[in-house]
């Protein structure tokens, strides 16, 4: 059995398995290094939808900005 799961938000499931990232700004990034889900954080930030990695990359320091790559963490395969 197969399942097609359309994620809103999937900034949520990083805070799942990463307990220090509430209230921080959380982004998700696809496989070519675009901004494909965005906490409400780093949407204040401006951070935009598509936004490229290269682009945005120093708000990793000055603002905590915590960037992840796509892909199913972990505890959520089973």
């Amino acid at each position: 059995m197969y399942a097609m799961v359309d994620g809103n938000n999937f900034y949520s499931c990083e805070r799942v398995f990463r307990p220090d990232l509430p209230n921080r700004p959380v982004i998700i990034l696809s496989n070519d290094g675009c901004a494909i889900a965005r906490s409400n954080e780093a949407k204040v930030l401006g951070v935009r939808m598509g936004h490229p990695w290269h682009e945005i990359r120093q708000m990793e320091k000055e603002a905590s900005l915590q960037g992840a790559e796509t892909g199913v963490p972990g505890g959520l395969q089973n």
